[in-house]
């Protein structure tokens, strides 16, 4: 991916729970959510609950540039808590990476 280093960058999020793990879930989101403020650059989050009929998630979070993003992306920590949530996923940890203000 070429991402401009200094661009806002969005890192959107997207997970399909099992039916009955949402409590699990909604903890899980909250704790991750805490550790991932304490990085350098983090500039809010944002999440989109799944409507009844569907049991997707998108989390959105935003860096104010590319580097710091990829610290968190690739820091231990976050490892630890998509290792702890995958049970809980129907397919894993999916994600894509959007660059600029506008998005």
């Amino acid at each position: 991916m070429s991402v401009d280093p200094n661009q806002i960058v969005t890192f959107i999020i997207t997970h399909k729970i099992l039916a009955g793990k949402e409590a699990e879930y909604e903890a899980w989101v909250k704790e991750i959510g805490d550790a991932c403020k304490q990085y350098e650059g983090h500039l809010g989050s944002n999440i989109i609950r799944p409507s009844k009929t569907q049991n997707t998630y998108t989390v959105i979070i935003r860096f104010n540039n590319y580097g710091n993003l990829q610290n968190w992306v690739e820091s231990d920590e976050r490892k630890h808590y998509i290792d702890k949530i995958v049970p809980v996923l129907k397919q894993g940890d999916q994600y894509e990476i959007k660059t600029g203000i506008d998005f």
